[in-house]
């Protein structure tokens, strides 16, 4: 994936990009999951299995991300956003009104100057990758984070987008508006991911944090005999 997002940027230098912001994912379930428990918490004390079809497809999808979807609709010339089909999906309801979008493979991200991450149910796996297309990239909200989410700084390495997105259609017009801002913002969040996350770096953390996590045991592990060891050939081109 990385070598292909490298040659997929060099293929759309900043001059080549087209100048609008693009996203393209499902409607998150995040929004609506501590609700989800709760529901099912209340099921589980009710016990009546008859409602829980009903409670469970209140579950289905959040609206965090609709803002972005409705200014593409209105505002075509800031932003190109589309929804597309998750598990979740169950009619056009689900992705306001309209059929879902294809998926657009993320090397293909790279012809847009602006492209937006949001959280999922968890981090995003996708913000590492987004950098990779020296494209701007759009962060939206804070709430998860992987372990070098604190390296990179707002207005540094990315545009900072409020959780509501009330400010997205103001933050689109300004980096249009000041080109060369935004080319040196995503110039140093490209280089950021080339130099420090590396896989010999994402390698290094894992290995400091689990000798470290190791020295609280109050016990010695020990493996089974019936466990077999698995090795995987490592691959140093991806993240």
């Amino acid at each position: 994936m990385r070598d292909e997002l490298k040659r997929s940027s060099a293929q759309w230098p900043w001059k080549k990009k087209e100048s609008k912001g693009f996203f393209r994912g499902s409607r998150s379930y995040l929004q609506l999951l501590f609700k989800c428990i709760s529901l099912l918490h209340h099921l589980i004390i009710v016990v009546r299995m008859k409602v829980f079809p009903r409670l469970l497809s209140r579950c289905r999808t959040s609206s965090e991300r609709d803002p972005l979807i409705l200014l593409s609709r209105e505002a075509p010339e800031l932003v190109n956003a589309e929804y597309t089909k998750n598990q979740a999906w169950k009619s056009e309801k689900d992705t306001l009104g309209k059929p879902p979008a294809k998926e657009v493979p993320l090397v293909d991200h790279c012809k847009y100057k602006y492209l937006f991450n949001f959280r999922g149910v968890a981090a995003s796996f996708r913000l590492k990758h987004l950098f990779l297309c020296g494209s701007l990239v759009f962060h939206v909200g804070d709430t998860w984070q992987e372990f070098f989410y604190p390296q990179l700084k707002p207005w540094v390495h990315y545009v900072p987008v409020q959780q509501d997105l009330s400010n997205v259609r103001e933050l689109l017009q300004f980096v249009k508006e000041n080109d060369a801002v935004a080319q040196e913002i995503a110039e140093r969040g490209k280089d950021f991911i080339l130099r420090h996350l590396r896989m010999e770096d994402v390698s290094c953390y894992w290995e400091r944090l689990l000798t470290e996590f190791s020295r609280l045991l109050a016990y010695k592990p020990s493996r089974k005999s019936s466990y077999k060891q698995i090795i995987q050939k490592p691959n140093r081109a991806e993240l």
